[in-house]
């Protein structure tokens, strides 16, 4: 028997609000964190991109906690959770660098071999990173590979011009270019091996086997992996005589978060 995954197109309703805010943010700030997110969002693909894998953008009314050596971002990007927090009062400084950290995160999950190139743009232009905010952003761009493309997303949509980078630029514009022509059916925010091992096992075993996941009975043949936890897991197959059953379990996956 041929075992073909039909997963239902997902419907989702990009007219929703998907910023939130603590009690005491002021409207103009939360309108103004919507219009720049849309403006960012700027089709219909990046809307369902987003809000179909179920991201949000908060706005925070007190100061945020330390990520990593940076003590009190004006914002950051968890991966796992799907949320950008940003602190409000700062909200005009960071929800671009936020967004530029999100749309290579997203890039990543989706594409072969995105890690790799990032790194050897970072390697080979890094160090020639000028911000158009000043020397305190020019150095904080020149820290690791992620505040680089975050940084350098921040100046090109500013339209301060990145010629210091013209390779990155140029990669930042083609894959901004790509995440936008592409459907949201085939945008996941999900680590990408996660994504294709997933995908191989309800192909191998979705014709008689029975598929759990964290207890929970699933059907391998309609289940949207859009839907699976941002984890970790394992898997147990157990059966004989080509029927079984296939027991994944998600695990807490390691701190993904870059301010």
């Amino acid at each position: 028997m041929q075992f073909k995954r039909e997963v239902p197109y997902k419907k989702i309703d990009i007219s929703q609000s998907f910023v939130t805010a603590d009690p005491g943010v002021s409207e103009e700030i939360i309108t103004y964190t919507e219009d720049v997110s849309r403006g960012l969002l700027q089709n219909e693909n990046f809307l369902r991109q987003f809000i179909g894998n179920g991201w949000t953008v908060h706005l925070s009314q007190n100061p945020l906690k330390s990520v990593g050596d940076v003590e009190h971002p004006a914002g950051y990007t968890d991966c796992n959770h799907r949320q950008i927090v940003i602190y409000a009062p700062q909200c005009e400084h960071a929800i671009i660098h936020e967004f530029g950290h999100y749309f290579a995160y997203i890039y990543a999950c989706n594409f072969e071999n995105v890690e790799e190139e990032m790194n050897a743009l970072y390697l080979e232009e890094g160090s020639n990173f000028v911000s158009s905010k000043g020397d305190k952003e020019t150095k904080y761009g020149k820290k690791n590979v992620h505040e680089f493309f975050a940084c350098m997303f921040d100046n090109i949509i500013r339209g301060h011009g990145s010629m210091c980078c013209p390779k990155t630029t140029e990669y930042i514009g083609d894959f901004y270019n790509v995440l936008g022509n592409t459907d949201f059916s085939d945008i996941y925010s999900l680590d990408f091996t996660f994504q294709k091992n997933l995908e191989n096992l309800f192909e191998e075993y979705g014709v008689a086997y029975s598929f759990f996941i964290d207890g929970v009975r699933v059907n391998p043949k309609i289940y949207d992996i859009h839907d699976f936890p941002p984890r970790g897991y394992t898997c147990q197959i157990s059966g004989t005589n080509g029927t079984g059953t296939v027991n994944i379990k998600t695990k807490e996956p390691e701190e993904k978060i870059v301010a």
